[in-house]
């Protein structure tokens, strides 16, 4: 069975997901030790609880692996730094050629710039239809409010009377142009008061 893998070279697992565990119905192990699975993030942390021991058939190389059952996004598979060294794999990011114990790995697929599906079943007077409707969410952010209905409610948002303390959030260096940018944008268009 074919998977959407990701090499991670700075992953110490290597990884399935559910589903494709699921689906390729390999033997499923609960671990009697639930083991942290920290990310390269602050507060992004799981537990792994499953693993499996099977057959992997990747390049010249058929063996048995063992993989932890981890609810990864977008991919089949993560395979980490135990995975390339275990088999020999080295990446070339200069010449983007994955080696696998001398044997250059044929990778699928190129970069392309995103653009949409040409579907002939949808008329082109449709496809305009649907972009009118949805202009509002496709164009720039107009300088003006939407419409709204009579406001029957207040919301308090700060208390006077109380002392607020924490740390102010900080703008990175290279994103502050596109903060400024926006942040006249909002006052032109009267959301906001500095």
């Amino acid at each position: 069975m074919r998977e959407f893998a990701l090499f991670d070279s700075g992953s110490t697992t290597d990884s399935i997901s559910p589903e494709f565990a699921a689906v390729s119905n390999v033997p499923v192990q609960t671990l009697e030790e639930l083991v942290t699975l920290q990310l390269g993030c602050v507060g992004s942390r799981s537990s792994i609880n499953y693993g499996t021991m099977t057959q992997i058939e990747v390049g010249p190389v058929r063996a048995s692996h063992y993989f932890d059952i981890v609810n990864i996004d977008q991919y089949d598979a993560v395979l980490g730094i135990v995975f390339m060294k275990t088999y020999g794999i080295m990446l070339d990011f200069q010449t983007r050629r994955v080696t696998m114990q001398e044997v250059l790995l044929r990778l699928r697929g190129d970069e392309r710039e995103p653009k949409p599906p040409d579907d002939e079943t949808i008329p082109p007077e449709v496809r305009m239809k649907w972009y009118g409707l949805c202009k509002d969410l496709m164009g720039d952010i107009p300088l003006e409010l939407p419409p709204l209905q009579e406001i029957n409610h207040h919301i308090n948002l700060k208390d006077e009377n109380l002392q607020y303390n924490y740390c102010l959030p900080r703008c990175p260096e290279a994103m502050k142009a596109q903060l400024r940018a926006k942040l006249d944008r909002y006052e032109k268009a009267g959301w906001w008061e500095r």
